[in-house]
């Protein structure tokens, strides 16, 4: 469709074409959006250099279909099951990353390409400006695609006290990064995204528990946040959705038993607000 065709030449019409067909011919949604991410990346280092005046992944993007039938289904931990968990992993080096993923909600490349001038820890705020994404062979540093990607999250105490300590262990451990990664390897270097997938999937062999996805882990967040009572749009906003309609979208099945408990009219009108003069 578009290979044999010269940048300037390529119009929106093409690229929803290829994606048309690359659904059609079997690929996940998760797969051709990742395919547009790499266009994206591809046409916006075009426009920087001058090459073309515009960007047309801007114009056009992969359909909305619906949920990819092949697609997992999100799953969450329990609280129960994300004490044993982290109770497990509490002496691995990537404690705080996990700690991070749970308690705040991010994507894996987010954490992974956190670096400490994007946390305050006097102020207790962390700032998720960018990502580390794995593109073929390499990875590259991203910055989000949307505005509500791009936002900043307070620290909970609890959060601030596992980063004050990783980072402590961390300069004892490796000294200060180079490029001041907050999850390094022994070098001072980037961790590859996958290294977490191997170290949950190791911990949760180890000790017996159900194994979920790395990208579930943000599940988990939205299902506990739900729980305690935690508003939608909010829960929306600290991860980084541009709407609220498509994180109920997206964790439908997460928040499967809040959407099935049956509320008494005493608790409905205890969580009114007051009408008193």
């Amino acid at each position: 469709f578009i290979g044999s065709k010269r940048l300037q030449a390529i119009k929106p019409l093409d690229l929803r074409d290829l994606y048309s067909t690359l659904s059609s011919s079997g690929l996940s949604n998760r797969t051709v959006r990742y395919a547009h991410s790499i266009l994206y990346s591809a046409f916006k280092d075009a426009v920087r250099l001058e090459i073309i005046t515009r960007n047309p992944c801007d114009i056009v993007q992969p359909h909305a279909l619906a949920a990819d039938r092949n697609a997992k289904a999100a799953e969450a931990w329990s609280a129960s099951e994300v004490t044993s968990f982290l109770n497990a992993a509490r002496e691995d080096v990537l404690y705080a990353a996990f700690y991070l993923l749970i308690a705040l909600g991010l994507r894996r490349g987010e954490v992974c390409g956190l670096q400490w001038s994007k946390i305050d820890l006097n102020q207790g705020i962390l700032k998720v400006e960018q990502s580390l994404v794995p593109v073929g062979c390499r990875l590259e540093l991203s910055t989000p695609k949307t505005k509500a990607s791009k936002r900043t999250l307070k620290l909970s105490p609890d959060a601030l006290e596992v980063l004050r300590l990783h980072q402590a262990q961390q300069q004892t451990r490796v000294g200060t990064p180079a490029m001041g990664w907050v999850f390094c390897t022994a070098s001072g270097g980037v961790i590859h995204p996958d290294n977490l997938k191997r170290t949950l999937t190791r911990i949760c062999k180890t000790i017996g528990l159900r194994r979920i996805r790395i990208h579930d882990l943000r599940h988990t967040h939205a299902s506990l946040a739900a729980r305690a009572g935690e508003k939608l749009a909010v829960v929306s906003k600290k991860l980084g959705h541009s709407r609220s309609s498509f994180t109920g979208d997206v964790y439908r099945h997460v928040f499967a038993d809040e959407l099935e408990t049956a509320l008494s009219m005493d608790s409905l009108l205890a969580s009114s607000p007051s009408t008193a003069a």
